[in-house]
């Protein structure tokens, strides 16, 4: 039998979970002999859909691809998670395409024009 086993979860916690609450639950779960260290903690970020930023993006999405805006979570991290809640900053990812996947230069160009009316909305106001 091996003499230790290691295993990594990446956790992705909604903002209303206490993370010190997760970590002692997967503890108290796991029992004796086995040890959890906390490598990384980086809060769940949620912008509301009525925030006037999360509003003129969903806008200039709706104006340049012509479908209903609508808002949608993301399961992942950004960079900009870590220093903008702090900073009273909304955060909103907007791009092309699927991760992973291709992405048509039609969805590219869509992407820049729905990015100059962000800017040009909020900047210039």
């Amino acid at each position: 039998m091996p003499e230790r086993c290691v295993a990594e979860l990446a956790l992705r916690l909604l903002p209303q979970h206490d993370a010190d609450r997760v970590q002692q639950a997967l503890t108290d779960m796991v029992g004796d002999g086995f040890t959890l260290d906390r490598i990384a903690l980086t809060p769940a970020v949620e912008t509301r859909v009525d925030d006037p930023f999360a509003m003129l993006c969903l806008a200039a999405v709706a104006e340049v691809t012509g479908l209903p805006h609508d808002a949608i979570g993301v399961n992942g991290l950004t960079d900009w998670a870590m220093p903008c809640p702090d900073l009273g900053v909304p955060v909103i990812l907007i791009g092309p395409g699927q991760p992973g996947g291709p992405v048509p230069l039609a969805d590219v160009v869509a992407a820049s024009q729905i990015n100059a009316r962000i800017a040009k909305g909020w900047l210039w106001v």
